[in-house]
């Protein structure tokens, strides 16, 4: 296990992710470079090299992208509920998402 975060914290790192799918969700939206920038990266020692990841997504098509961005998302509420199981926001953050999908 990782390094615990305080409650301000995990505030802080839901609202980022959350604003990254609210984006994603907006059918207006194409600046993917802007929601990769801020991609969701575990601990290195669990694996996924952030520059591999960025390098694939530019690579990708807009469809693609979009797909792997949204993955992305709802990794990091997954990962919110698992590590901090008091913090329901991510909950509603990953219903969100399955319900309204993207659609390309």
């Amino acid at each position: 296990k990782g390094k615990e975060m305080s409650n301000r914290d995990v505030e802080a790192f839901y609202r980022l992710h959350a604003s990254r799918l609210k984006l994603l969700l907006d059918p207006s939206f194409t600046h993917y470079a802007l929601l990769i920038k801020y991609n969701f990266q575990r601990d290195a020692s669990e694996g996924g090299d952030a520059q591999a990841w960025q390098e694939a997504a530019e690579a990708s098509s807009g469809a693609d992208v979009q797909a792997m961005v949204l993955e992305n998302c709802m990794e990091a509420m997954r990962h919110c509920r698992r590590r901090y199981d008091w913090f329901y926001k991510s909950v509603y953050a990953l219903a969100k998402a399955m319900h309204y999908g993207v659609k390309a």
